[in-house]
């Protein structure tokens, strides 16, 4: 306990000392709602490390984007980062994610009488994936008052159990250190959703009905997995052997029949040809979201690279070398 009090206190103290000497988060370009950007089904993984964090996103047409946040016990804030050393004060949940938001949803409810994201798709909700990297269960109580003013305006994708899931212009859903029981502990109405472990909902099969539904659209969104970790590298030629795309068709037709969007990460991300030829396969393969860091890369995948028939010289050149 004390090492974790005295680790807490040293990055506190590094979010003393660089208030002054760090840059605000770079101002947004000027956006109006609805957007008349397709949207696409992409997640901006580390959005937060954009130069224009939510905007390029939604630019873009990404339907959902990843933020990381971090809580101390001394402060109620939630700060954005991917790792501690990388945190200051001015970029927070609110600061970076909810206040625009707030603003754009704000302005479009007043000018348009409508809150749509995307004019071409006016159902279509953006998923804001709040990944927890410190103690869930002290983030949790701050992520639930933050939301609030949202929930009231009735803006947040809502599961109630008289009248099931009435989507919003946003949806929350929730990763990392999370605690599972705090989130579905609330039948009433749930305005936050959890990502299910994808590679884990075909455990359930052999257990009883309840386990088995433990996870499926009155509590989750997303079932996501590690790549990597859960289907492995493909070959040197960018190629999914038999048994891999076995397991990959498998784990997505499980989300699936629970109602859940499969996502992957943990794609390579060298070579490019390889990331770009992964993308190629899962976009195939039917999955559901498809997330990375590199957005123009995944307009491409999703639209497909078979359009232009182009091939940038430096991904031949990275892929002649192996």
């Amino acid at each position: 306990m004390l090492n974790i009090f005295s680790h807490s206190l040293a990055i506190l103290s590094h979010l003393n000392t660089t208030i002054h000497s760090l840059n605000p988060p770079s101002p947004n370009p000027p956006l109006t709602l609805p957007l008349t950007t397709p949207p696409l089904p992409i997640h901006s993984h580390n959005d937060y490390l954009h130069p224009h964090p939510l905007s390029s996103a939604l630019l873009t047409g990404c339907t959902s984007l990843e933020a990381d946040i971090w809580s101390f016990p001394s402060t109620p804030e939630l700060y954005i980062g991917h790792d501690a050393r990388s945190l200051s004060h001015t970029h927070t949940l609110r600061s970076v994610y909810l206040d625009p938001l707030t603003t754009l949803l704000s302005n479009a409810q007043q000018q348009n009488g409508t809150l749509a994201v995307w004019q071409q798709n006016p159902t279509q909700s953006l998923v804001l994936l709040i990944d927890y990297k410190t103690n869930g269960r002290l983030i949790h109580p701050l992520v639930l008052q933050q939301l609030e003013p949202l929930k009231e305006k009735r803006w947040l994708t809502i599961y109630a159990p008289d009248t099931g899931v009435v989507r919003g212009p946003l949806t929350i859903v929730v990763t990392g250190d999370v605690p599972i029981d705090l989130v579905v502990s609330n039948l009433s109405e749930r305005y936050i959703f959890l990502d299910a472990p994808l590679n884990r909902l075909e455990d359930f099969e052999s257990e009883e009905e309840a386990d088995k539904t433990r996870f499926n659209t009155t509590n989750s969104v997303y079932a996501s997995a590690n790549f990597r970790k859960t289907i492995g590298w493909p070959d040197w030629r960018g190629e999914l052997s038999e048994t891999q795309l076995a397991l990959l068709r498998k784990q997505i037709a499980a989300a699936e029949s629970r109602g859940l969007r499969a996502r992957f990460w943990g794609v390579p991300n060298r070579p490019v040809w390889l990331r770009d030829r992964v993308w190629e396969v899962l976009v195939r393969e039917g999955v559901h979201v498809l997330s990375g860091d590199d957005l123009g890369g995944m307009v491409r995948a999703i639209r497909g690279s078979a359009e232009t028939g182009m091939v940038d010289e430096k991904e031949k050149k990275e892929k002649e070398e192996l």
